[in-house]
């Protein structure tokens, strides 16, 4: 049976992996979206792949969803 420290260091894990992948979606749908698709829907996209691209020490979008 886990220790209680060992379950909270797994559900931490599985969030940082949820959040991973998370952003490995939302950037390859970004890439993808029709540069004319001006909607509210790309418009946003756009701008929160672009958030997660200046995150600090993130040079490429393989170190934005790199390990944390």
């Amino acid at each position: 049976m886990a220790t209680p420290q060992e379950r909270r260091t797994a559900d931490e894990q599985a969030r940082y992996a949820d959040h991973r992948r998370a952003r490995a979606t939302i950037l390859d749908a970004a890439e993808h979206l029709d540069p004319a698709d001006l909607s509210l829907r790309a418009r946003q996209l756009r701008d929160t792949a672009q958030a997660i691209l200046r995150r600090p020490g993130v040079r490429a979008p393989a170190e934005a969803v790199a390990a944390d």
